[in-house]
């Protein structure tokens, strides 16, 4: 008799043959037959499929042409047999001892969405982020949304475990933007969340390498992509009553360095400061949408600078930006 699955893990990959053991391993040593472990594969050319197939005998496989990480995760979401899906980067890691019976409980308790922390790890320095206490919300939680991601991450899949039947019945699907994919899907699924829990422990390994951003080649569609991101969030923000968003507001600067570095993708070593303040009118009027939140103190030097064309160019390009 096969024993009713609590949890779906998705692990999408391509070409991640120095990071999936560690990843498929922190996992493997802790599930019990109530997990299952689905990896999608997304067109790899390296040996990321058979060190899966060598290693781990019980992880369900399957590969597909490489079509992006938007339509693998909605292939994992449709195999996906579990009460809950957990979103996992091949290149991350979860701590030892996080996958227990206490953490299996938390399944049976019916909530819609379970947000945790995480430890960021970047240029062999580890940060804890996580929320200061633990929360339940029943009805509230659109009341409670800036509390909640003031300190924690807003856009990513891996810091929040999804009721897989939330995800069916209202047919959500990851679509295809190169970027910010996540956080659209977030956005779209909070619209039907209502009993939710924050657990103020950091249960997930986020390795940040630095240096991808800037190797990473031009995004034609990322201003258009950016756009409709945006205004899901603007419209997410006013369903929930909120006026003042301090974490709109975040999303809204972090959303314009990420164009201003866009720019130098597209122009590399032959840009200079009139072709790119040329680039940047054309897209800034387009980011005056009316949120209504008063300036961040513990980000206003980021926010001068993202704000400032000629501090924008000189901070992008003396920190390697081309």
């Amino acid at each position: 008799m096969e024993i009713e699955k609590l949890l779906s893990i998705i692990i999408t990959t391509y070409n991640s043959e120095k990071t999936i053991k560690s990843c498929v391993e922190s996992l493997y040593q802790q599930i019990d037959r109530r997990v299952e472990i689905i990896l999608i594969d997304d067109g790899s050319t390296d040996e990321t499929v058979n060190i899966v197939r060598k290693n781990f005998s019980d992880v369900k496989v399957y590969c597909q042409k490489n079509s992006g990480v938007g339509i693998a995760r909605n292939k994992g979401i449709s195999i996906a047999s579990g009460k809950y899906v957990w979103f996992i980067d091949s290149d991350d890691s979860v701590p030892r001892n996080v996958i227990g019976q206490k953490f299996m409980k938390l399944f049976n308790l019916n909530y819609d969405l379970i947000i945790f922390g995480f430890f960021k790890k970047k240029n062999g320095k580890t940060i804890k982020v996580v929320n200061d206490k633990r929360y339940s919300f029943e009805n509230n939680w659109h009341q409670n949304f800036e509390n909640v991601f003031l300190n924690n991450a807003l856009n990513p899949l891996w810091n929040k475990i999804y009721k897989r039947e939330i995800i069916r019945k209202n047919n959500l699907k990851f679509n295809s933007f190169r970027s910010g994919e996540d956080a659209y899907f977030n956005y779209k699924l909070f619209l039907f969340t209502h009993k939710v829990l924050v657990v103020n422990k950091a249960i997930y390994n986020y390795n940040l390498f630095t240096e991808s951003s800037y190797k990473k080649v031009w995004n034609r569609e990322l201003h258009e992509d950016n756009l409709v991101r945006i205004t899901n969030l603007y419209n997410l923000l006013h369903e929930f009553g909120i006026n003042k968003s301090y974490v709109g507001r975040n999303e809204v600067i972090d959303t314009l360095l990420g164009e201003e570095i866009n720019i130098f993708k597209k122009y590399g070593r032959s840009i200079n400061f009139q072709i790119y303040k040329r680039e940047m009118e054309k897209i800034s009027d387009d980011y005056k949408i009316p949120f209504n939140i008063p300036k961040l103190n513990k980000s206003f030097l980021k926010e001068k600078i993202v704000c400032s064309d000629l501090l924008s160019y000189l901070f992008i390009k003396l920190s390697g930006g081309i």
